[in-house]
């Protein structure tokens, strides 16, 4: 299961995000377990994953006009879950996506062109 999450190994980054809930105790996953619109996936030692990422950006709930963004500036030092329109979810550490290691000038176009939201965590 750590081989699949392992992003240079061609992880999907909602699996990971998905493992840090897990691994960090939080019960998300298991609302998602019992809705038939959610597919999910075990790892035969009790965690569960969501499959896809726009699944979980729905579960999760960050798909909100409040939670919207237009650009990265608008985010810059704080700290949350980002999820970039049926592409990418990840959290968010002040200035970098933290899966894939783009800091906030790097992050490629092919992820900001597209609708942006972000919910802070930690509140």
């Amino acid at each position: 299961m750590d081989a699949m999450l392992d992003s240079e190994n061609g992880g999907s980054c909602g699996a990971r995000l998905c493992n840090a809930f897990n691994r960090a105790g939080y019960d998300i996953i298991n609302d998602a377990i019992n809705s038939s619109s959610t597919s999910t996936v075990g790892d035969g030692l009790g965690a569960r994953y969501i499959l896809g990422v726009e699944p979980l950006a729905r579960r999760l709930g960050i798909i909100q006009n409040k939670y919207r963004i237009k650009n990265l500036s608008a985010i810059e030092g704080k700290y949350g879950i980002i999820y970039f329109e049926n592409f990418h979810i990840d959290l968010w550490r002040a200035d970098a996506l933290i899966g894939n290691r783009y800091v906030l000038e790097s992050v490629p176009f092919r992820y900001t062109r597209r609708a942006m939201w972000f919910m802070e965590l930690g509140e």
